[in-house]
């Protein structure tokens, strides 16, 4: 059972997101449930994908929290409910019976000769030469030789990430809850010279990339 007490809402700045949010703040004070902007149990996007991206970093990728997405644009793979399911899910979110899936998120390390860097993302990681040239790769997954890439760039998406910026690419759709990581070519060469994979990658989440 879910136990929600206290909701943040983010909501993008048009007038349908804004409508929409007094909606939902005038529904869930009903039903007893207090809106703040800080410690918070459950994080409401409105928007689109975008929204929910920045809600989940606003919240410094926190898995001690809840997400999730109401649509009020057109395509939102990350939103899951529209306007008709509010009242439904209001009620089940009183009730504590909400179906709670958990997502992979993507842990980035970046070494220079000075220092090292981490990063989070939610979707992927893309790998490009600084001036736009030709990318030059040797791409390792624990340790091991996958290829020495030529091309473009590299993707590296989560399963979340998979219907976003990868999908552009060719890149296959993985199930959220599947928790791999998928690397995805970006206009590799491949000729006499240069023998790239053409496809998309999926291996484990606890796969790295070095």
């Amino acid at each position: 059972m879910i136990k929600i007490n206290r909701i943040k809402l983010f909501v993008n700045d048009n007038l349908k997101s804004k409508k929409i949010s007094d909606i939902v703040k005038s529904k869930l004070k009903e039903k007893g449930f207090k809106i703040v902007t800080k410690n918070y149990d459950l994080g409401i996007a409105i928007g689109g994908d975008g929204a929910f991206l920045r809600m989940v970093k606003a919240s410094d990728f926190d898995s001690k929290c809840y997400y999730i997405g109401i649509n009020t644009g057109t395509l939102g793979f990350a939103m899951e409910l529209s306007f008709d399911d509010i009242d439904k899910f209001i009620e089940k979110l009183s009730l504590g019976e909400l179906k709670c899936e958990k997502i992979g998120i993507g842990e980035i390390e970046i070494f220079t000769k000075e220092n090292t860097f981490k990063h989070f993302t939610l979707n992927e990681l893309v790998l490009r030469e600084q001036e736009l040239n030709t990318a030059r790769f040797k791409v390792l997954i624990n340790d091991e030789l996958l290829e020495n890439y030529v091309g473009d760039g590299l993707l590296v998406s989560t399963s979340f990430g998979s219907t976003a910026y990868n999908l552009s690419f060719g890149g296959s759709i993985v199930y959220n809850t599947f928790h791999t990581l998928q690397l995805t070519p970006i206009a590799p060469l491949n000729s006499k010279s240069y023998r790239n994979l053409l496809n998309s990658l999926i291996v484990p989440g606890k796969k790295l990339f070095l």
